[in-house]
């Protein structure tokens, strides 16, 4: 008689991919924008839709540069502000998510942990600004500098080819599904991310305890 099969266990998760907003910054593009709907007496639904038009035409995408992106948003919103101005005022849109933060702090004291975000240049520079430990991981994969975004699996894969990293072994913390689903689908675990407790309550159903010395990302 053959011996059972047995299935192999899945493998211990050494690097965690972290998402930006929605996880370390709460996004709230409409306030930003108030002013300059008051000023061109146009709703402010309308302006926020050619502004995100705008972005996502290729600013997070690498597709065009700051001052392309600027003239885009004067077009968009029939303003005329400079390349600063805009840069002020794109990144006014995040408020600190400080209970996440300190617990990305402690975790990247002791594990591999790599920021997977769709951003553009100026929010990622904002970014390093307002939160320190940045500093302490292990990568940074912008879909600015992808050329694409979550949750196209191209992103995924060019990141792990970038970093050298292991599906298997990583998992992603982001606030949407469909980009844990996707992840999940190449073979990469994933939480979706609600608030810093249940996310703490997650990564220590993997394993994973922050501020403890741990296995995750000593190597590979």
């Amino acid at each position: 008689m053959p011996a059972p099969r047995r299935e192999a266990p899945p493998a211990a998760v050494r690097h965690l991919l972290i998402d930006a907003g929605g996880v370390l910054f709460a996004a709230h593009p409409g306030r930003a924008f108030e002013g300059i709907a008051a000023r061109s007496g146009r709703p402010a639904s309308e302006i926020l839709g050619g502004v995100m038009d705008a972005a996502k035409s290729g600013f997070d995408r690498g597709r065009i540069e700051g001052p392309a992106f600027a003239a885009e948003l004067n077009r968009a919103t029939r303003q005329d502000l400079s390349e600063e101005e805009w840069r002020e005022i794109w990144c006014s849109i995040f408020e600190d998510l400080s209970p996440m933060q300190a617990l990305v702090t402690r975790l990247a004291r002791d594990h591999g942990c790599y920021l997977f975000s769709n951003t553009d240049p100026w929010h990622l520079a904002w970014f390093r600004t307002r939160f320190p430990a940045l500093a302490s991981f292990r990568g940074v994969h912008p879909s600015f500098e992808a050329g694409c975004a979550k949750p196209d699996p191209r992103y995924y894969l060019l990141g792990f080819e970038r970093f050298g990293l292991a599906p298997e072994q990583c998992l992603l913390i982001d606030d949407r599904a469909e980009n844990v689903e996707a992840v999940t689908v190449l073979g990469a675990q994933g939480i979706v991310h609600r608030n810093a407790e249940e996310t703490e309550a997650a990564l220590e159903s993997f394993g994973i305890k922050a501020g403890i010395e741990a296995e995750i990302g000593a190597g590979g």
